[in-house]
């Protein structure tokens, strides 16, 4: 759920200049929340296939982004294990842990979908996420 930010922080001027920025920049969801100030962007499709992947990686490579299978928080490690986030420029397998989502007592486990290495951490850790979010982008191993 997002909250949207008061008229009083940003001015309807500001909101315009926003919204045309996103659109140059191909922005195709923007979230703003007040406390502890949270910004959330989503990329078309266009505009993520041109960001750039981790140097060293052959430009063969297949960027795959990991989606949320259903509305829940998402972790970046088990809750048992919180010195094992998956970081950036961590190779992993297809099917080893990636993350978690929490939802409820239900604690269900995120995999790789392929071998590769990851990429971007696309979601914020410990946030509520919805079905169907980008939470992890994997460049895929040919």
């Amino acid at each position: 759920m997002t909250k949207p930010v008061s008229a009083k922080a940003i001015s309807e001027d500001d909101i315009q200049k926003i919204i045309a920025l996103a659109k140059d920049a191909h922005v195709h969801e923007l979230n703003l929340h007040e406390g502890n100030v949270h910004v959330r962007v989503v990329l078309t499709q266009e505009a993520e296939a041109s960001r750039n992947v981790p140097q060293g990686l052959a430009e063969a490579h297949n960027l795959i982004e990991v989606v949320a299978p259903l509305a829940a928080q998402f972790l970046p490690h088990h809750p048992c294990r919180p010195n094992s986030d998956i970081k950036v420029g961590q190779s992993v397998r297809k099917g080893d842990p990636i993350g978690y989502l929490l939802s409820g007592p239900l604690l269900a486990p995120l995999v790789s979908p392929c071998n590769g290495v990851i990429s971007h951490l696309l979601a914020e850790p410990n946030i509520r996420v919805g079905y169907g979010t980008a939470l992890i982008s994997i460049v895929k191993k040919i």
